[in-house]
């Protein structure tokens, strides 16, 4: 098992309002993440913190099967990739828990895309 730093701006994507609604979720998947993982979400300005901590269940998913429409702003980044992985929430964190400077002081180099 892997764990995971990925980022979301809310530019793009509400994935506040999405955990809020939904349990799980499809997520464009850029790496070679493996379906028991633990992926943390890092939501950007205005929070600046991980926010989530979610379980891989699935991979290599061709499309996206959960309707989530009503949270993507700007779908450049979230919409037409060629594949996705299946995100179930496992824990909402206090915005000032997991900040970035608290990230940076134990060794998190980046939050710019996925990290391990």
């Amino acid at each position: 098992m892997t764990n995971w730093v990925i980022s979301c701006n809310l530019n793009h994507y509400n994935v506040i309002d999405a955990f809020k609604k939904l349990n799980t979720l499809h997520w464009k998947q850029s790496t070679n993440v493996q379906a028991g993982d633990i992926v943390f979400i890092y939501v950007t300005n205005p929070i600046g913190a991980i926010k989530f901590k979610t379980k891989v269940n699935k991979v290599d998913l061709p499309n996206v099967e959960i309707e989530d429409q009503e949270f993507i702003i700007d779908g450049m980044n979230y919409e037409h990739h060629n594949r996705y992985m299946e995100l179930e929430l496992l824990r909402t964190y206090n915005d000032d828990l997991f900040t970035y400077d608290v990230l940076k002081n134990n060794g998190l180099k980046s939050v710019q895309g996925p990290t391990k």
